[in-house]
């Protein structure tokens, strides 16, 4: 009996520490962690105007004074294929920027759901008429059906102080760390010039 007890013991045991084992609540890499090895920047119509990869670049950021350039930013992987970005509490990304002459350029991320509303604000009415939306019957809620990945944007202004070249590190913040940076001995290179 007393033999049994130990054995079904020492089985509880081991159950217990592969399941703890297989449990990843004390990092943060789950699977859905962004590990790019670069980016590229398009414009509306989906043309890459700049891409940087492991450091080596491709095209160039110019730009009159006055003049604000807005580029949708997509980070890709080591196969160069584009890393899905994912939205929530434990997924969150955004972006940052170093390192340029503000008198130059402004910088920034351009939030892509400023005007959109939040499907789990709507009810089952107003849910069923959104575009990117869904009703989930057997939950009583609403649902994005953009499976809560979104767009990164950035927004680089010319401004009337200066004129020339200045450059800027571009960093995918997950919530407060970088998870990708740009190399610090290449940088992203901007010139502003004076409107003919």
């Amino acid at each position: 009996m007393f033999l049994n007890n130990v054995k079904q013991l020492f089985l509880f045991i081991f159950v217990c520490l592969i399941a703890m084992s297989c449990d990843n609540d004390h990092g943060h890499d789950d699977g859905l962690h962004t590990t790019p090895k670069g980016f590229i920047f398009e414009d509306k119509d989906g043309n890459t105007i700049y891409e940087y990869f492991e450091g080596a670049v491709d095209g160039e950021i110019s730009l009159d004074v006055g003049d604000e350039l807005i580029y949708s930013v997509h980070f890709l992987d080591a196969d160069r294929e584009e890393v899905v970005h994912l939205e929530g509490e434990e997924h969150e990304e955004y972006l940052a920027f170093s390192g340029y002459d503000d008198n130059m350029v402004s910088i920034e991320q351009v939030d892509t759901h400023a005007d959109e509303e939040h499907c789990e604000d709507l009810g089952e009415v107003a849910c069923g008429l959104s575009d990117h939306c869904e009703w989930h019957i057997a939950d009583s809620e609403c649902e994005d059906l953009g499976h809560d990945t979104h767009e990164m944007m950035i927004k680089i202004v010319g401004l009337d102080y200066g004129t020339g070249t200045t450059s800027f590190k571009l960093m995918l913040m997950h919530n407060d760390h970088p998870d990708y940076e740009t190399k610090d001995d290449t940088p992203i290179i901007i010139t502003v010039e004076v409107q003919d």
